[in-house]
């Protein structure tokens, strides 16, 4: 049973350029690890092509990057911040509302 974990280990992720790039970018999003504790680790895990696999995973990210910015640009800005100022603004009337209601109905019992 521990070779064939050997061999699983080994075909997945003994070899630097085998391995996954998500489990480089889940350490890399994780916001105790960071791109240092990726550093680190390729470094300790695989010395002698820890540069070229670093330079990898700074590609892949910013290629993963310049993906996600070129399909954001379709949103317009100004589309969200009027969404975002009409979700915010229409609890704040139904709160002012319900205010004003519950004062014209205590003005009428004092009355």
């Amino acid at each position: 049973m521990a070779s064939k974990m050997k061999d699983k280990y080994n075909k997945y992720r003994g070899d630097a350029t085998n391995m996954n790039f998500l489990v480089y970018l889940a350490v890399i999003l994780d916001p105790q690890r960071k791109m240092g504790f990726v550093n680190f680790g390729v470094n300790l895990l695989f010395p002698n092509v820890a540069s070229e696999v670093m330079k990898m995973i700074e590609r892949d990210l910013h290629y993963f990057f310049d993906e996600y910015s070129s399909t954001s640009e379709r949103f317009k800005v100004h589309e969200a911040q009027s969404s975002i100022s009409t979700k915010f603004s229409m609890p704040t009337e139904l709160h002012q509302s319900k205010t004003s209601l519950a004062l014209q109905q205590y003005l009428l019992k004092k009355q």
